[in-house]
């Protein structure tokens, strides 16, 4: 077995849609799900957003509204889905988490979104900025790998699963 590791789960998604890899660990999503069968999720991680301190905004649902920019790492699982459900925001697609991060605390955004934890770590890093209550999305993570060619791909999940 060879483990191949990626920058970001974009890039396992075309690895294994390319035959680069035979499976992938990566978020269930409806753009992903073109060509690639999906395990049911081995884990659920919350979506969240990370404010300024001095936000108005106390909730999720605040968010989607004229004039608020939120930042995001491009081809993640929550800028998949909130390219799906914003309507009035502006998505700032980033490389990369960090750099997500950084629109925030530069005042380029006033959201960015992310996995709860690594918010959480933010915040607790240095003042300034919180994170909103709740979750605007929970991603679940699970193996996916391209659908059957007959019993070849069938028996990929059997192996995969019992070891």
């Amino acid at each position: 077995m060879e483990l191949v590791a990626f920058e970001r789960a974009a890039l396992s998604v075309d690895a294994v849609r390319a035959e680069r890899a035979d499976i992938g660990f990566f978020a269930v999503d409806p753009a992903r799900g073109e060509g690639l069968r999906f395990t049911a999720p081995y884990v659920l991680i919350e979506g969240s957003y990370l404010v300024p301190e001095r936000a108005s905004l106390t909730e999720n649902d605040q968010v989607d509204r004229e004039g608020t920019r939120i930042s995001v790492g491009a081809g993640s699982a929550y800028d998949l889905f909130l390219t799906r459900e914003i309507r009035r925001a502006e998505i700032v697609r980033l490389e990369g988490a960090p750099r997500a991060l950084a629109a925030l605390r530069a005042g380029g955004v006033e959201v960015a979104a992310g996995i709860r934890q690594l918010l959480e770590a933010e915040a607790a890093r240095e003042a300034g900025v919180r994170v909103l209550p709740g979750r605007f999305m929970v991603i679940q993570q699970a193996m996916g790998c391209r659908p059957g060619e007959g019993r070849r791909r069938r028996s990929c999940w059997r192996r995969s699963w019992r070891r």
